[in-house]
């Protein structure tokens, strides 16, 4: 049974507002200055945004997705995680459902704008040229706090196919366990 469903309440209501100060940490590492939320800039001098919605909401953030492609929205949530339960898939499958058909509009509200001056350095990017794939768009999973806690991302192409998971290493614990599980997924690679 999850850690969280089995906390007390205090921790459990605390959960949502981590989450929440943990996008913005992401976020920072993602798109680095000169990036910025979009609100900063006027509206006549906005560069290109990257737009994401929040999956279930803003106050309880799991899951960053891309905005600008329903598609590869619910093909994201679809392979997000596995459920643990009926209702757990029930409400995967329900929120997979409203971004195929556009209902998302109304039920998904929270949504995330970055604005990103022309030519600057992102992960994305980084991502897009490491790969060879100029069009990739990324998903971003918001985990819950715990030591090993680290940017998980989806990278999708753009009939939402995934191309690859990418975990970043972001202190000296997780930098130490991606690295092992590189190479671990190396020893297997060549077994």
């Amino acid at each position: 049974m999850s850690p969280m469903r089995t906390a007390p309440g205090a921790a459990r209501s605390t959960d949502g507002r981590l989450r929440a100060r943990y996008v913005d940490e992401v976020l920072d590492i993602l798109y680095p200055p000169p990036c910025r939320p979009d609100a900063a800039f006027p509206a006549a001098a906005r560069p290109g945004t990257a737009e994401y919605l929040v999956v279930p909401s803003l106050r309880r953030p799991r899951l960053l997705v891309p905005a600008g492609d329903l598609r590869l929205a619910a093909a994201a949530v679809r392979r997000y995680a596995e459920p643990t339960s009926w209702t757990a898939r029930l409400g995967r499958d329900a929120v997979v459902a409203a971004l195929r058909t556009g209902a998302s509009r109304a039920l998904l509200r929270g949504r995330i704008r970055v604005a990103v001056p022309a030519g600057s350095d992102t992960f994305e990017r980084y991502l897009a040229d490491a790969l060879g794939r100029p069009d990739l768009s990324v998903s971003i999973h918001i985990g819950p706090v715990r030591a090993n806690r680290k940017p998980v991302l989806q990278v999708l192409e753009p009939g939402g196919t995934t191309v690859a998971f990418v975990k970043l290493g972001v202190t000296a614990l997780t930098r130490t366990l991606v690295r092992a599980e590189a190479t671990a997924l190396d020893c297997l690679r060549h077994a």
